[in-house]
C-alpha cells in the first residue's frame, strides 16, 4: 500500500476508471509540476521587471517621461508656492508698487568692501583679457580718442 496508491478519476461522460500509479510516479509528476510552475514564475518576474525598469521606460519613450516630469513639477509648485492675493484695488496696488520701488531707490544696497573689491579687480581682468585679444586696437584708439577729446 506504500508503494502504490489507487486514483479514482471520473471523466465527463460520467464513465469511471480506475488508475493505479505508484507513488514514485506521482512524485514525479509532482516534481515536474513544481519545476514548469516556477519556470513560469521566473519568466512572469523577469517580464514584471523589465515592464517596471524606469530607466528602460525613459529610454523608449523620452518625451512621454519629460511630459510627465513637467506635469509633477507643475502640480507640486502649484502646492508649495502661494499664489500672490490682488489687491483690493488698482491704486492700491499702484500705490504699494511706487513704494517698494521709491524705497529701492532711496536705500541702495550697501556691499560690503570684499564685494566692491571683486567687481573692481573681475573690471580690471576683463578689461585686460579684451585688451590682450584685440591688440592691434590698442595703439589705433588711445590716439583717436585723444585727438576726439581735443576737437
Amino acid at each position: 500500500m506504500a508503494q502504490e496508491a489507487g486514483v479514482e478519476l471520473s471523466h465527463p461522460e460520467g464513465t469511471d476508471t480506475r488508475v493505479d500509479r505508484s507513488i514514485d510516479e506521482i512524485r514525479k509528476d509532482i516534481a515536474r509540476t513544481r519545476q514548469n510552475i516556477s519556470g513560469t514564475v521566473d519568466t512572469l518576474g523577469a517580464k514584471l521587471q523589465e515592464q517596471l525598469d524606469w530607466r528602460e521606460y525613459i529610454r523608449r519613450k523620452p518625451f512621454v517621461a519629460v511630459g510627465v516630469g513637467v506635469g509633477a513639477g507643475l502640480v507640486i509648485s502649484r502646492m508649495l508656492i502661494p499664489k500672490p492675493k490682488p489687491p483690493a484695488k488698482l491704486s492700491d496696488f499702484i500705490a504699494s508698487t511706487l513704494a517698494k520701488t521709491v524705497r529701492q531707490v532711496a536705500r541702495p544696497k550697501q556691499q560690503s568692501f570684499a564685494a566692491g573689491a571683486l567687481k573692481m579687480l573681475a573690471g580690471v581682468v576683463v578689461t585686460q583679457v579684451t585688451q590682450s585679444l584685440n591688440p592691434e586696437s590698442q595703439d589705433g584708439n588711445q590716439s583717436d580718442h585723444r585727438s576726439n577729446l581735443r576737437g
